[in-house]
């Protein structure tokens, strides 16, 4: 804080801390020059010459940083939050700038093609970048069955991606995001993922199960947006942000188990798969409470009778 208030205010680090030793020295009653150099000393933990002191009082006072009464020297408090304010402006102004220029950089540089960026990413890296999507990024599109948001603690750390999912819901409790998801709440993958980690068939249905809880209480926050299709459609992500547009595809070892995925950055295939995106959502249905325990009361039960199944299929039996 010190060294914002230092380059906002334009002193030195000096000036500052002198600034500071008067305020000390004010409130003690005492603000006399020998009263300013030890509180410096206490501050600081240096000395300061007097001559040295003595100039750099003198301009405190030209900028009106200070005032002197008599002997005694006292912070302008009014005077500080006077250039406060007016930095505030200029900088408003700045910032509109800059928005606006971000706005219109399309028409300034209307020459050549947009280059497209592909990143093929392992799990780590993926789940790294997930993180910066939630700095850079506004809005969050994603189709899938049952997204990583919904899934139980112990299914995220065992991926990896219990921060992501606590950032991700903290930002759009506060209204500082917004995902929206179509979902299918197809529980088989999730099953098996579970299943291939923690080799427990009732443990693993609980733990499934749970996602259709997760989903009930995450209904309750407005930026968090889901809507159900039955059908299923290949899982996406596409995160959009005033200065970025990225895609994500998933890259799996198999059904269940991922391996990583594709990054694509590219303005013409991401606004291509918004709008895709955005008809798709127009399409599916709004999600409810009644809704979700409907799907859940049909999904689990057919989980129930396929489960012994699915665990001979993929060969963990």
């Amino acid at each position: 804080m010190d060294t914002e208030i230092q380059k906002l205010l334009g002193l030195t680090e000096q000036q500052l801390d002198i600034l500071k030793g008067i305020d000390r020295t004010s409130t003690l009653g005492k603000s006399r020059p020998k009263d300013i150099e030890q509180a410096y000393k206490t501050l600081t933990g240096k000395l300061i010459q007097k001559s040295n002191m003595f100039a750099q009082l003198r301009e405190l006072q030209l900028g009106e940083f200070v005032i002197k009464t008599n002997s005694f020297y006292y912070v302008n408090k009014n005077k500080i939050k006077q250039v406060l304010l007016e930095k505030k402006k200029i900088l408003g102004n700045e910032v509109s700038k800059c928005e606006a220029l971000t706005k219109n950089i399309d028409n300034f540089f209307k020459s050549g093609s947009e280059p497209t960026i592909l990143r093929c990413l392992n799990k780590e890296q993926l789940f790294e970048h997930n993180l910066k999507v939630l700095r850079d990024a506004e809005i969050l599109c994603k189709i899938g069955d049952m997204p990583n948001v919904l899934q139980s603690d112990i299914y995220k750390q065992n991926l990896g991606s219990h921060e992501y999912s606590r950032i991700l819901i903290e930002k759009c409790s506060k209204g500082q995001f917004t995902a929206k998801y179509i979902v299918s709440l197809r529980p088989e993958k999730t099953f098996l993922r579970l299943f291939s980690k923690i080799k427990d068939k009732k443990r693993t249905y609980e733990l499934t199960a749970i996602c259709y809880d997760n989903l009930i209480k995450l209904l309750t926050i407005p930026n968090l947006q889901f809507r159900y299709l039955s059908i299923e459609f290949g899982t996406f992500n596409l995160a959009i942000g005033p200065t970025m547009a990225s895609l994500q595809l998933p890259l799996r070892t198999s059904v269940y188990e991922l391996a990583g995925g594709i990054i694509i950055e590219n303005k013409d295939i991401c606004e291509s798969y918004n709008t895709m995106f955005d008809k798709l959502y127009e399409s599916a249905q709004p999600i409810n409470i009644q809704l979700v325990k409907k799907i859940a009361r049909k999904n689990l039960k057919e989980l129930r009778d396929s489960m012994d199944k699915l665990i001979k299929e993929y060969g963990f039996d």
